[in-house]
């Protein structure tokens, strides 16, 4: 069974390699339709690190190893398309085989965006990457010793949007189709986290942001996923508001809702949340001083399928923008699980970028990647993490080649079950000086498995530190935490990890980096608890 499951992995694998190199070509091809600017980065880099691990159980590993990866990396600016393209190929090798022997990995990111008509947009991506398959494994990073824990992530997505702008009305009409793929390449298989799923989802937003006095919204979204490993899963929600103008700035706000969660087949009790359906609509008053600053307060009743009762309650909407640089908005009512609440707040300045919220919602590993939190980094798509990045201002949008990150993010584990995530988190970028920037990131999470009933809760946070010595060279330095506990057979734990690095500009196209990180690492399994000291040495040519 197991060699069936391995066979299965393999051709889906070349399947889809062949898939993304057509998405990749239709991307190429589609360029020479529009007048546009290109740039195209090749770089070839070479990495030594000497590891030294020790379990608590006795066991001691030592290794040197070795890293290889050629990367290249395209972009396209143009006045009706844009595209993303980087590609990187990675050579593993060690002087003990049992430790690598011969593993190679080919990482990719490709995104189009073209705009044949100014209310018509398309977009293409396609990406790749390997990451750990439990979040705990997440701490040790890389890809040499994660032998119990290491997917292949590969996703595809192809969407459709029209756009509405007028003086009375504005909205979007939106339809989206994906795969997401995971491929178990170390450790046990199984189902939970080698899956091939298919989704598709289409979502309405209209508005009138003030026309004639009265403000209107309109939304609707609707998912389905087709699940390998478990049962087929369909979100639909819907929801409306009409605030008529009372005296002056005071409203009268009338709005309705429905959400619905359907999993068919076998384990489909939401973890005891049975109650999936809800009808809910109210009346209240509302203080407006324009589309982006006001306040509501209503009275609401709720239907809630399998309960007899309606449920009564007040809710709260706040969407207040102070500035251009600084907004709050807050939400609070009921969902079909209870007390639902979110909060967002962005405050910038000339040199800290910040943004703090708590979200709550129903979704799976597809998912995940479909809203994003307000993000206060942008780095170059080559970037091998954070210290390659700048501080974002305003509501950047990411040019062709660029993309968004947090100092923190809720490492999420691989597997496409229905899950209830609760998730507080505060993320801040701050230029000390024109020479120094420091980051700092907190999250915490709950979040429940819904058809295995099992619940983690993490709490982590992030410290970075980069200092510019001058135009060639740079240091940095980052401390990392993370606690993980939880039920039903979840992993138990506690990680911190320091490390410390210096790059430099040798020349025109060569880069130099050395880097040194210590991990401490306990568990409630001995297996899992080590200490451990990394070396590394790295030169990058571009040419």
């Amino acid at each position: 069974m197991a060699m069936d499951i391995t066979t299965q992995a393999a051709n889906k694998r070349r399947l889809h390699n062949k898939l993304a190199w057509h998405v990749a070509l239709v991307m190429a091809v589609s360029v020479n339709a529009d007048a546009a600017t290109s740039e195209i980065k090749v770089s070839a880099g070479a990495d030594i690190t000497f590891t030294e691990r020790k379990y608590d159980d006795g066991t001691t590993l030592e290794a040197l190893t070795y890293e290889l990866s050629p990367t290249v990396a395209y972009t396209v600016d143009g006045n009706k398309l844009d595209l993303a393209f980087v590609v990187s190929h990675t050579q593993l090798g060690s002087d003990d085989q049992s430790v690598i022997d011969n593993q190679h990995y080919t990482d990719f990111s490709a995104s189009l965006i073209a705009e044949p008509l100014h209310w018509w947009k398309v977009t293409l991506s396609a990406n790749r990457n390997y990451r750990t398959t439990n979040p705990f494994d997440n701490a040790l990073g890389g890809r040499y010793f994660n032998t119990d824990s290491l997917s292949e992530i590969t996703t595809y997505q192809a969407g459709t949007e029209f756009i509405l702008n007028n003086r009375s009305v504005v909205g979007t009409l939106g339809a989206r189709y994906g795969e997401t793929n995971s491929d178990l390449i170390k450790g046990t298989q199984s189902f939970f986290t080698n899956f091939d799923n298919k989704s598709v989802a289409a979502y309405l937003q209209l508005a009138a942001p003030g026309a004639q006095g009265v403000f209107w919204a309109v939304s609707a979204n609707q998912a389905y996923i087709q699940r390998e490993a478990y049962s087929d899963y369909e979100s639909v929600s819907a929801a409306a508001q009409f605030s008529a103008p009372l005296y002056q700035q005071l409203f009268m706000r009338v709005q309705g809702s429905h959400e619905k969660y359907d999993v068919d087949g076998i384990n489909a009790n939401f973890g005891g949340l049975q109650y999936r359906d809800q009808t809910s609509y109210g009346a209240g008053l509302e203080w407006r001083r324009s589309a982006k600053k006001f306040i509501a307060v209503t009275y609401n009743s709720a239907d809630r399928a399998g309960l007899e009762d309606r449920e009564s309650y007040v809710g709260v909407d706040l969407a207040w923008a102070f500035s251009e640089r600084t907004s709050v908005a807050a939400d609070y009512g009921k969902r079909f699980y209870g007390t639902a609440k979110s909060l967002t707040i962005r405050h910038e300045n000339r040199s800290l970028t910040s943004s703090i919220g708590h979200k709550e919602d129903i979704s799976t590993f597809s998912r995940l990647g479909v809203e994003q939190d307000i993000a206060v980094y942008v780095c170059p798509i080559d970037a091998a993490g954070v210290f390659d990045c700048n501080r974002a201002e305003g509501d950047y949008v990411p040019l062709p080649g660029e993309f968004l990150i947090n100092t923190i993010d809720n490492i999420a584990e691989v597997n496409e079950e229905v899950r209830f995530n609760k998730r507080t988190f505060a993320n801040f970028a701050w230029d000390v000086t024109a020479k120094s920037n420091l980051g700092l990131g907190l999250n915490h999470s709950e979040t429940l498995y819904l058809e295995t009933n099992r619940l983690r809760e993490t709490d982590s946070a992030n410290l970075f530190w980069r200092y510019r010595l001058n135009k060639s060279s740079n240091i940095n330095a980052s401390l990392t935490w993370r606690d993980d506990q939880g039920e039903g057979g979840i992993l138990e734990g506690e990680s911190i990890s320091l490390a410390v690095g210096h790059t430099r500009q040798l020349g025109r196209h060569l880069d130099f980096a050395v880097n040194y990180r210590f991990l401490d690492r306990t568990a409630d399994n001995a297996f899992y608890s080590l200490r451990e000291n990394k070396l590394s040495v790295a030169i990058t040519y571009q040419f």
